[in-house]
């Protein structure tokens, strides 16, 4: 992309256009591979390098057993051949409901090394959801370490639990399978979520894989020295992240034991094992940067990804943090940055920039570059783009447009649905999904802005903002709060704080306290699961007890309109749920009771029944 191209399709004066031309990945992070052997072949390729040339280095380790990488290019092997001979062929897709385990890898590169392309499954999927999913994919070949998949059946032909036929297996030859296939076929396909209700398969091919390994093996100078962690789920596009660059480079995969962490027990484990590179999710990762960490430490860097980022590390930590973001359909990876605690502004972490050979674009919706500051849809192209979604040519169409600043043919943009913007120095702020918009009281405007300014109150460790029409006859804007340890403070507090952050519309009527946030299993905040809450409760304050007959008839009359159970003498009109309506409602309450004009600006500079009360007493004639 060149100035002009950009120049001829945007709103950007001069000097935003070389920024935004600069910030592309294509001229920003060059690709020095020098020391990277076999940069160009395919995954099993590179892991078949790998095992001729350290055959006895430990592969991927678990709590009770180690894999070297002759043993793991072995085993591979032997399935291959066994899934070639039933039909498993170039671009064949294949499904894996496994756990996290050993074999959960040995069965990934055993599909690639025979041609086809890997469907990770989760296997705790709800029944009808995993049912939808296999006939979706029309799978032919299903590998899972679950006995009761088997028993189901799920209408697929051959159905295979791994943990039991390792000796089956045994039988074939264990020699490397040769590769017939080109970079364009697909090397795995994940189902995210869809729209319409039903999941939808991204397939990603081995070009965009490649990219994504190359890029991760230069940026973070990974050498056959390092140990690597596997948290993400493989039903999640993360674990694409979490094994393959590892595996290219002849480094330790280290995967965390099956029962459930608590933030020490994973420090201490990375401590142990001698993690030097780690991904965590990013709710999970914003805890562990509170942790008190030893200066002596082997962690490289902590990588995080896949939600918003609310906190720069607050300290000088003995490791890097590295803030990610990217959709499955850009193979896990668009943007990056590493973060200093010594550059802390008062503000969200940024996304960084693109990474090598990708490109990111903020555009309007006639697909014009938006200024810097400015708020658009983020748009990504590039080497990482999946192929599209499976059995979805409409879809694909639609969310993969012609690249208007590409000369090159075929050139393609994924629209993201994500809303940025451009920062100054040219990387790029996460502000929200263009599907977390709302619009409340008349005022439209993102959850995730109201989010980003309730985490920088202190003693705040994560939280989630939700809009719910529970228990009321108006949406009311709710919060979840999970603290650190000994930080909760009162309600109060935090909205008098907020209103110096946000609009009063923007300020959450209740907050909810709880331990942690509720997780989808590729760690993005499950709004869905959070807990409906009550009514907003309101303490009983001293100042009430002695309300005048004014106060008292006020705050009836905002409990009719508002729809609450009771308001407050200190409760905030539009705090509690009013809006553009309700003030109509209530002006010409007070005009047919006390004979009072009010003025809306009155309400919005007196929004309490203490303080609209004061303004009425004093309009009485």
């Amino acid at each position: 992309m060149t100035n002009m191209d950009v120049g001829q399709r945007s709103n950007l004066n001069t000097s935003e256009q070389s920024l935004v031309a600069g910030q592309q990945g294509t001229s920003r992070l060059s690709m020095n591979l020098e020391n990277v052997h076999c940069s160009e072949l395919p995954i099993q390729q590179r892991i078949e390098w790998q095992s001729a040339r350290t055959p006895d280095a430990i592969a991927i380790e678990c709590d009770t057993c180690a894999l070297s990488y002759a043993e793991l290019n072995t085993r591979a092997n032997r399935l291959a051949h066994y899934l070639q001979k039933r039909g498993v062929g170039l671009d064949t897709l294949v499904g894996l409901c496994l756990t996290n385990s050993l074999t959960s890898v040995i069965a990934c590169l055993g599909i690639l090394k025979a041609g086809g392309a890997y469907v990770p499954l989760d296997p705790q999927s709800p029944p009808e959801r995993l049912r939808f999913m296999l006939q979706d994919a029309q799978l032919d070949v299903l590998l899972t370490d679950k006995a009761s998949i088997i028993d189901e059946g799920y209408g697929v032909a051959h159905m295979l639990l791994l943990n039991a036929h390792w000796s089956v297996l045994a039988s074939e030859s264990a020699d490397d399978p040769p590769w017939r296939g080109s970079e364009l076929n697909n090397a795995y396909m994940i189902y995210t979520s869809g729209s319409t209700g039903q999941p939808k398969g991204v397939q990603i091919a081995h070009s965009s894989l490649k990219n994504l390994i190359n890029w991760h093996l230069t940026h973070f100078q990974v050498t056959e020295s390092d140990n690597a962690t596997l948290f993400a789920s493989f039903a999640f596009d993360a674990s694409v992240w979490g094994i393959w660059p590892y595996l290219a480079a002849g480094a330790r995969l280290c995967l965390p034991p099956a029962s459930e962490h608590s933030l020490h027990q994973i420090q201490d484990w990375f401590i142990e094992r001698g993690v030097t590179i780690a991904f965590l999710p990013t709710p999970l990762a914003e805890r562990m940067l509170f942790l008190p960490w030893p200066a002596a430490l082997p962690l490289r860097y902590l990588l995080t990804g896949g939600d918003r980022l609310h906190h720069y590390p607050e300290r000088e930590l003995p490791f890097v943090v590295v803030n990610n973001y990217g959709p499955t359909e850009n193979t896990v990876v668009a943007t990056s940055c590493f973060l200093d605690a010594q550059e802390r502004p008062d503000a969200q972490p940024p996304i960084g920039w693109p990474i090598s050979h990708s490109q990111v674009y903020i555009l309007d919706q006639r697909l014009q570059a938006m200024p810097v500051g400015e708020a658009g849809e983020l748009y990504i192209g590039g080497n990482n783009l999946a192929r599209g979604y499976h059995h979805l040519p409409a879809l694909t169409a639609a969310s993969f447009c012609p690249d208007p600043f590409s000369s090159e043919p075929g050139s393609r943009l994924y629209r993201t649905g994500d809303l940025a913007c451009y920062l100054q120095n040219g990387m790029l702020k996460f502000i929200d999904r263009a599907d977390r918009q709302v619009k409340l009281r008349g005022y439209r405007f993102e959850l995730g802005e109201v989010e980003a300014a309730l985490s920088t109150y202190p003693g705040i460790e994560a939280c989630a903002v939700v809009l719910h029409h529970k228990g009321s006859a108006n949406p009311l804007l709710y919060a979840y709060i999970v603290w650190q340890q000994e930080a909760m403070v009162e309600q109060e507090r935090v909205q008098a704080y907020l209103k110096q952050k946000v609009p009063p519309y923007m300020v959450p009527v209740q907050y909810v306290s709880m331990p942690e946030l509720p997780l989808t299993t590729n760690g993005k905040i499950y709004y869905e699961r959070l807990p409906l809450p009550a009514q907003p409760q309101h303490e009983m304050l001293p100042a009430e007890e002695a309300m005048s007959e004014l106060e008292r008839a006020l705050c009836e009359t905002w409990r009719q309109i508002l729809g609450l159970e009771r308001v407050g003498l200190h409760d905030d009109f539009f705090i509690m749920g009013g809006h553009s309506l309700s003030v109509v409602q209530f002006i010409a309450h007070v005009r047919a009771s006390y004979n009072v004009n009010l003025l809306v600006l009155d309400i919005f500079m007196a929004p309490t029944v203490q303080q609209i009360a004061g303004v009425i007493q004093s309009k009485i004639v």
